[in-house]
């Protein structure tokens, strides 16, 4: 007896997702706002003195191979201008940012934060939690069983047009084909009598004749006699079903009403195309947008505001939420008033690294305002000997907003039930990798054309670079560090091939130097202006601030879930690594098939994995009793090694 679709067996490792990564969650107040006003913000024309100015001198430490791309199509590891090897200094500004924002408690925003844009899908037959994708996907293209001339049954998605895709003046649209001349059935095996061997994913220029609704006789354009009916042939992709045809467009006729494609429905289609690059590379061409003045005929539907287009009756539709929708409503009110009423977001992210906003005045005029970051950050160039490590190949399977089961709180889709609420839908937070070792062989393909190449730096390889700070407050400063140096025992990480261990660095502080602007103006000058600062007094600083500025409901700093969850991230080295690789396809099972198609169980939270460890963790009645364990495990060592002296005996 098959199963019922809303089966779901009882949770195992064989039906949860896992994935590489995992995710801080957005916080679940108000985003915090350092400033009350854009006016209160420091001067950039002007140090003052009751403010904090100076550089910040660290060394990063590769513990695993790490590899920075230089951007290229043969790509390296980056170098600078003198031509060594370097992280450079956007990158480090990149990774402080996104700390910044969930230690500061900072504002998400679509467009600057989050690319907004319709995830698309294909959903024939889905079951479980797949479920409710599967009749959304069906109710969209009107699909409904029909029985086919072999007296089997077959599905047809009623819904369905066809047309012209051109653009024109930079703009899309749509020319639909008339009623009385629709797009044409043509057998495959027609098909493959007139062009040899079968074809997938292009078009040809033919001559036919029909019934009306079938292509009975077809011709390579160039051979047919003057007098037939012309037109293009689509060969799709490979068929969904076996009762499968193509189809012949009659030409285009530009009397026809057009159908306008608008601008998010145009970046839609061109993410979708993006994120499926790898899977159709050899086709990238077909499934372009035409260029100015170009045609492609095309299958669409017109569904709740949207159109949906491409070049197979059985289209990739969007979901009916938009990745941004997926926000806390609180980001998203902000978001609203901060493009209607010009407010500037005073987050510790903008006040200190700076911002740019567009505005709309309400003529749709638009102007921007932005401020300059306070913090300038230098290349981080390789101190100790750069050696390469092996040179390696391998697919980077990058996690994909697609994979909803992932990437969306309890494994919702980005489309809702009738009965369900629209803020039902929420995205799990802030995407982090799992740090752990780096295992080879690394995930490889039979399509050479999939693979990327990495050739990192070896595990050992140190970077030293400066990020110099003007005009910061105390807790201004003790966010940066914070967000730099993380908690003892944790690590950043930093450039490609994270989802398989790579680019794990530990980060030490060489100086903080602060300048005295007193001595500045003394006869030494500038050199004798620094002086060496204490880190942790400034991290304690900005603790403080939060802490005095929270409601009596909100936990102090160090005991926020979203904190505890993301120096969990940081700190915790995996060893289970099969439980923090990506999905793939399973060799065992015949049919092949995508293992994420068989899951019924979400990624679970850091918060759950990190509850279960805690619970999980050694007792200790003192704390005698837990160095005595930690001495039993790695040795006297551990005493001294926090010393720098040895502990073995001087030979006498």
């Amino acid at each position: 007896m098959a199963k019922d679709d809303n089966y779901y067996p009882p949770k195992t490792l064989e039906n949860t997702v896992r994935a590489p990564y995992n995710f801080v969650p957005f916080t679940d107040r108000q985003p915090f706002m350092r400033y009350t006003d854009v006016s209160k913000l420091p001067a950039h024309d002007e140090l003052c003195a009751d403010l904090l100015t100076g550089e910040i001198h660290l060394t990063l430490t590769a513990e695993t191979p790490v590899f920075v791309s230089d951007g290229q199509k043969n790509a390296d590891f980056f170098r600078g201008a003198n031509g060594n090897y370097m992280i450079p200094g956007s990158t480090i500004r990149g990774m402080v940012r996104e700390n910044m924002q969930i230690l500061g408690d900072g504002l998400v925003l679509k467009d600057e934060d989050l690319e907004d844009y319709q995830i698309y899908y294909r959903e024939i037959a889905g079951k479980g939690a797949r479920k409710p994708l599967r009749k959304y996907y069906q109710d969209t293209l009107g699909v409904k069983p029909e029985k086919a001339r072999s007296g089997k049954s077959i599905s047809i998605p009623h819904n369905i047009n066809a047309g012209y895709l051109v653009r024109e003046n930079g703009l899309y649209r749509i020319y639909p084909l008339p009623k009385e001349t629709p797009v044409l059935r043509v057998s495959r095996e027609l098909t493959e009598k007139v062009f040899g061997k079968e074809k997938y994913a292009c078009t040809e220029a033919v001559a036919y004749e029909s019934d009306g609704k079938n292509v009975t006789a077809l011709y390579q354009a160039e051979n047919a006699p003057a007098y037939k009916e012309r037109g293009i042939l689509l060969f799709t992709g490979k068929p969904v079903q076996k009762e499968n045809h193509l189809y012949v467009f009659p030409p285009i006729d530009r009397d026809q009403h057009g159908i306008d494609i608008s601008e998010a429905d145009r970046l839609s289609y061109q993410a979708d195309c993006e994120a499926r690059k790898n899977t159709a590379k050899a086709y990238q061409e077909f499934w372009k947008l035409p260029e100015e003045g170009q045609s492609k005929p095309v299958f669409y539907v017109n569904y709740d505001g949207h159109i949906y287009f491409g070049m197979a009756r059985y289209l990739r539709i969007g979901h009916s939420h938009s990745i941004a929708e997926g926000l806390p409503e609180r980001f998203r009110k902000m978001q609203k008033r901060i493009t209607s009423q010009n407010e500037l977001p005073l987050d510790y992210p903008h006040a200190v690294l700076g911002f740019t906003h567009n505005f709309k005045d309400e003529n749709k005029k638009s102007s921007n305002t932005s401020y300059r970051s306070r913090v300038s950050f230098g290349d981080f160039e390789a101190i100790s000997s750069a050696v390469s490590a092996d040179e390696y190949k391998t697919v980077l399977g990058e996690p994909k907003p697609s994979f909803f089961e992932g990437y969306v709180q309890e494994g919702k889709h980005y489309s809702y039930e009738p009965n369900e609420p629209k803020d039902a839908f929420q995205l799990n937070g802030f995407k982090q990798y799992w740090l752990k070792d780096v295992e080879f062989p690394l995930p490889q393909s039979g399509n050479e054309k999939v693979l990327t190449t990495l050739r990192p730096m070896k595990k050992g390889t140190a970077f030293s670079g400066t990020i110099r700070f003007k005009n910061l407050k105390e807790d201004e400063l003790g966010l940066l560090l914070w967000s730099l140096l993380l908690n003892d025992g944790c690590y950043q990480s930093i450039g490609m091939g994270k989802p398989y261990g790579f680019g794990r660095m530990s980060v030490k502080l060489d100086n903080l130097r602060l300048f005295d602007f007193a001595a500045l103006y003394s006869a030494s000058g500038f050199e004798s202006a620094g002086r060496t600062a204490e880190y942790k007094p400034f991290i304690q600083a900005y603790k403080q601030f939060m802490n005095d500025n929270k409601s009596k409901t909100v936990p102090e700093m160090d005991d926020r879930p979203e904190i505890k969850d993301f120096f969990y991230l940081k700190k915790t080295i995996r060893e289970d690594t099969e439980m923090v690789d990506y999905l793939t396809i399973d060799q065992k099972k015949e049919p092949k098939r995508l293992l994420f198609k068989e899951m019924y169980y979400p990624l679970p939270s850091v918060a759950e994995l990190r509850e279960e460890a805690e619970k999980d963790a050694p007792k200790y009645d003192s704390a005698e009793d837990a160095t005595a364990a930690l001495l039993l495990k790695f040795g006297a060592k551990t005493n001294s090694s926090n010393t720098g002296k040895s502990s073995k005996k001087k030979k006498k």
